[in-house]
């Protein structure tokens, strides 16, 4: 429930409703929804950089948290708009640029091929 509550605040770019929850539990935001996204890739999805901020300070380990076909928030990352400032925050913040989801496609690939990651931010708009 309090993750649902995080992905809707992240969704509708709530800052202080997200800082609020993760201060109370870091573990929220490496807990994954019914789609497998964990809070970041929500974040990264809807460009919101001040969100991805604080929720790579409030838990780190999310820069590795893989998606149900093994991608990362940095795979989402690499097609958005933002994505200059989004991939600087993931990877200073530990994400790798070589991680390969499970079809061995790195982060890279949807710089060029971005409409699967576009789907994927329709889909959660969807939800706001």
């Amino acid at each position: 429930k309090r993750r649902e509550e995080l992905h809707g605040y992240i969704r509708n770019s709530y800052l202080e409703g997200v800082a609020r929850l993760v201060k109370s539990d870091t573990t929220l935001v490496t807990a994954k929804s019914r789609r497998a996204r964990c809070a970041l890739h929500v974040a990264v999805l809807f460009e919101h950089v001040g969100i991805i901020t604080a929720l790579v300070k409030a838990n780190s380990s999310a820069v590795h948290v893989a998606d149900n076909l093994g991608r990362t928030p940095l795979h989402y990352a690499m097609a958005t708009i933002k994505v200059d400032k989004i991939a600087k925050i993931l990877i200073t913040s530990g994400a790798l640029k070589t991680t390969k989801d499970v079809r061995m496609r790195s982060p890279s690939f949807f710089f060029i091929y971005k409409e699967e990651i576009q789907r994927l931010h329709e889909e959660e708009s969807r939800l706001a």
